[in-house]
């Protein structure tokens, strides 16, 4: 018999049935007469009317097959009646016939024949992702909406999104920063702050600006007009490299006020520290071997003395006589 097992409501069915013989109400009717009239079907309580396609009875059988359409399955009780007519064959017979929104066949089934299907506790036979075979095949899912993914680890590519997803809303704050701006848009960008048009639509729109502006700030400049700046408003950081030039300095700016002691120090160990045109020793060497000759103390054998330094710690001066001739000392500072 083909079909669904259960019969589904508004689907075409065809069942077999047998007939009483009149003659013998022991026995099924071999091969019954069949006439228009003889069989009706009612559907949902509405009007008996003759069956659009007639039964036939199979050959020297008592099988007689019926075929049902799906308008006349178009309800939740179908009725079917068997009265002869002619009134001397078969017996009255009728079959009632209750239909469901789905057949068997409709419903889900494992391919692999004696396997069962795996149904949650609460009887939905839904997708269960932690008991998918095969997770690691990538498989196209059309036409599918994913509302949220709460996790960020959890989305490894996205290839396209739909024209307005991503909102103003959606982006977290500080996430365009410079590493999300391609070189190309920081240069559109600097070329939309450097056009006339851009310039001319920021005046409009402030009506006419430069006449709001302290004079100090007209054509570009700041002068003596605006006083007094508050402390420390001009520090190192803010003044630009070489920003400074000897023309920006007033003669006598820089005062001993302005010059901090560690300045000082700076200065002067940089002339301490300059060496001589002459014999390229330095103005400090110089001064340690004089304070050497007239404070420290002297060793070595006469023609060759050596000045230690004041607190007898290195040797400062070397001098090497010739012949008592004080002219002719030479000297080998130390360092």
């Amino acid at each position: 018999m083909s079909g669904p097992t259960v019969p589904a409501k508004n689907v075409a069915l065809v069942i077999e049935v047998a007939l009483v013989s009149q003659a013998d109400t022991k026995l099924y009717q071999t091969n019954p007469t069949l006439a228009t009239g003889d069989v009706k079907v009612q559907t949902d309580d509405g009007t008996l009317a003759n069956i659009t396609t007639l039964p036939t009875g199979a050959a020297s059988s008592k099988r007689v097959k019926v075929s049902l359409s799906a308008a006349e399955m178009n309800g939740d009780n179908i009725w079917i009646q068997f009265s002869d007519a002619a009134g001397a064959e078969w017996c009255d017979f009728a079959v009632c016939i209750q239909t469901s929104a789905r057949g068997v066949d409709d419903l889900a089934f494992p391919t692999t024949t004696g396997r069962s299907l795996d149904v949650t506790a609460t009887g939905a036979a839904g997708i269960d992702l932690a008991n998918v075979e095969g997770q690691g095949t990538t498989l196209a899912l059309s036409a599918t909406t994913i509302a949220t993914v709460t996790t960020a680890a959890n989305v490894t590519t996205v290839n396209g999104l739909a024209a307005g997803v991503v909102t103003a809303a959606a982006v977290a704050t500080g996430a365009i920063d410079a590493d999300a701006l391609a070189a190309d848009a920081v240069t559109e960008i600097q070329a939309g702050l450097a056009t006339a048009a851009a310039l001319t639509t920021v005046q409009a729109d402030t009506d006419d600006i430069q006449t709001r502006l302290p004079a100090a700030l007209v054509a570009g400049r700041i002068d003596a007009s605006v006083g007094a700046m508050a402390a420390s408003v001009v520090t190192a950081a803010s003044i630009a490299t070489a920003a400074l030039t000897a023309a920006k300095f007033a003669a006598g700016a820089i005062d001993a006020a302005a010059v901090a002691t560690d300045a000082a120090n700076e200065i002067a160990d940089a002339l301490l520290d300059r060496a001589s045109a002459v014999d390229s020793y330095t103005v400090r060497q110089i001064l340690r071997g004089m304070a050497a000759v007239l404070m420290g103390k002297v060793t070595g054998a006469q023609g060759a003395e050596v000045y230690r330094a004041a607190d007898d710690s290195a040797n400062r001066v070397t001098a090497t006589t010739s012949s008592g001739n004080r002219s002719a000392i030479t000297l080998n500072l130390g360092s």
